[in-house]
Formats: C-alpha cells, sequence, structure tokens
C-alpha cells in the first residue's frame, strides 16, 4: 500500500504521453494526498471525465505513464513544486 498524505501533506504527480507516430508529447502534472486513489479517479470517472481521462479517450495513438515525481511536501511547498514541473513540462513540450 502506497503511504497517504494529508491536507498538510501532498505529492506532485504527472501523466506523460507520448505518440511515437510523431514524436509528440504531452503531461498533465497535479498534486494529491493519495496517489493511487487519485490516479484511479482520472482513470475511472464516468459522471465527469478528468481532463486525464478526456486526452486519453480523444487521442488513441498516445501512450501514457503515472509517475509520482516528489516525496509528501508540506502545502506551501507543494504548490510551488507544483507550478515548477508545469512550467519544466511546458518548456520541454515547446523544443
Amino acid at each position: 500500500m502506497t503511504p497517504q498524505g494529508n491536507l498538510y501533506k501532498r505529492v506532485i504527480y504527472v501523466y506523460k504521453f507520448y505518440n511515437e507516430n510523431n514524436n509528440k508529447s504531452h503531461a498533465y502534472v497535479g498534486l494529491t494526498c493519495n496517489p493511487d486513489k487519485r490516479n484511479q479517479q482520472h482513470l475511472q470517472r464516468i459522471t465527469y471525465k478528468s481532463p486525464v481521462k478526456k486526452f486519453i479517450e480523444s487521442n488513441p495513438t498516445f501512450r501514457y505513464e503515472f509517475e509520482v515525481l516528489t516525496d509528501f511536501l508540506s502545502p506551501d511547498i507543494a504548490k510551488k513544486a507544483e507550478e515548477d514541473y508545469i512550467n519544466k513540462f511546458k518548456m520541454r513540450a515547446g523544443q
């Protein structure tokens, strides 16, 4: 079982999407206190489709992976780290 945080301890995670046919890549960065549960929520929503599920369904040629990027962090540090990772993945996509 994966350790869980709480409102005061969060991890940063990313979904990385790859299309080997045209070398395109995309990413979705988020933060959560329970990575396993959040992964399942993104993939199994029926009434509300998360941005992750929408992307997967509308881009069937993309492969994806879910990765936890950090240890548990305090809220302030987690929010800043999330922003930093979002910018990092944006820069990669712009190359």
